[in-house]
């Protein structure tokens, strides 16, 4: 109680003496930023403001990149909403809590399936899944069925197959069910596909081979690494065109994170036409 009364006390002196004060403000402003033009990156957006008109987007960007999740993922969700259609399925593999699954559900026309292999975070999952309608499964997605150690970490987003430990990993294991793509989706649908499974991506795009045969899948989201290079490498071979999720551009070396299209998908939303 005693934390939200100085809060709102905060809040309404720096609105009535400093917001609602624009001279003050003014020099408080140029006092801590300067007043010059400045380049700044939002929602993979390059923007030219002044550090004093538009002060409020210098401060935003400057958050951004202290916080992983507006820097890295932001990006992605939005490519994925600018790509994705009416009557597609949306696939998440290794959706955490449910973060782009529960976004991406409340899109009309949109079913989405989320799969989450850490046991305690799929039962977050589902409880965030049922608000939304998404329908969330507990097994690990690879190219071959079965089961795969993983271990884990402080944090639920770095929880890994063994084969992938790191510095990030306590020496606890934890066994979960294993299945391939083909066998968990069927065909009926296009599929756009987010894959986040710390290093284990070569493996999720194998054990999609018949979907990607039948060319189900029109467009794969994968964040940025070494396995996922490989794994983004493997649907170019297919035919797939990458890009730069944050931008929709051509992939730069700080990206975190890639879109690839199927030449179809890419032809209907004018990457091919426009040499994207």
């Amino acid at each position: 109680m005693k934390s939200s009364f100085w809060h709102n006390l905060y809040v309404y002196a720096l609105d009535k003496w400093i917001i609602k004060n624009p001279r003050l403000r003014k020099k408080i402003t140029l006092c801590l930023y300067g007043d010059k033009e400045t380049d700044i990156h939002l929602f993979g957006t390059h923007l030219t403001i002044n550090s004093v008109r538009e002060n409020g987007y210098l401060r935003a960007f400057r958050r951004v990149k202290e916080c992983s999740l507006w820097r890295d993922e932001i990006g992605g969700l939005l490519a994925l909403f600018s790509i994705v259609q009416r009557g597609d399925l949306f696939v998440d593999v290794g959706a955490n809590i449910g973060l782009f699954a529960c976004t991406m559900a409340r899109l009309p026309g949109l079913e989405v399936v989320a799969f989450e292999a850490h046991p305690e975070t799929y039962e977050r999952l589902a409880v965030n899944s049922r608000r939304v309608g998404v329908r969330a499964v507990h097994i690990a997605v690879s190219d071959v069925p079965g089961e795969i150690d993983f271990v884990d970490g402080a944090v639920s987003h770095v929880f890994a197959a063994a084969a992938h430990r790191n510095d990030y990993h306590f020496g606890m294991h934890v066994t979960v069910n294993a299945e391939r793509l083909d066998n968990l989706i069927d065909d009926k649908k296009p599929i756009v596909l987010k894959v986040d499974v710390e290093d284990h991506e070569c493996s999720v795009v194998l054990g999609a081979a018949k979907l990607l045969e039948k060319g189900m899948i029109k467009a794969v989201l994968l964040d940025a690494s070494t396995e996922a290079a490989k794994a983004a490498a493997m649907l170019q071979d297919r035919g797939f065109r990458i890009l730069d999720a944050k931008t929709l551009g051509p992939v730069e070396k700080s990206t975190s994170s890639y879109i690839l299209l199927s030449k179809d998908r890419s032809e209907l939303l004018g990457f091919e036409k426009h040499g994207s």
